[in-house]
């Protein structure tokens, strides 16, 4: 979980280009999925059901802001898990 936290903490600072991190979310979860799973089962199936929605609302020209306040609040709620 915490290479996914440093990726997530990345992307947030826009060190990972916005539209590309948004894209890219979803596939790290589907590739590390057994590895998060692993380390913390419930918190992994948190941020499987709530991420990909979120990453699928964003569209050409969207302001990023919306998207990396919801993104942390999500990823925040899944660090109590």
């Amino acid at each position: 979980m915490n290479n996914f936290f440093k990726y997530i903490e990345k992307g947030l600072s826009g060190e990972i280009d916005f539209f590309k991190f948004s894209i890219d979310l979803e596939h790290y979860l589907v590739d590390h999925y057994e590895e998060m799973c692993s380390e913390n089962k419930e918190a992994t199936l948190y941020l499987n059901d709530i991420l990909p929605e979120e990453t699928e609302k964003i569209e050409p020209g969207m302001n990023p802001s919306n998207f990396y306040e919801q993104v942390k609040k999500i990823v925040e709620k899944s660090k109590t898990l």
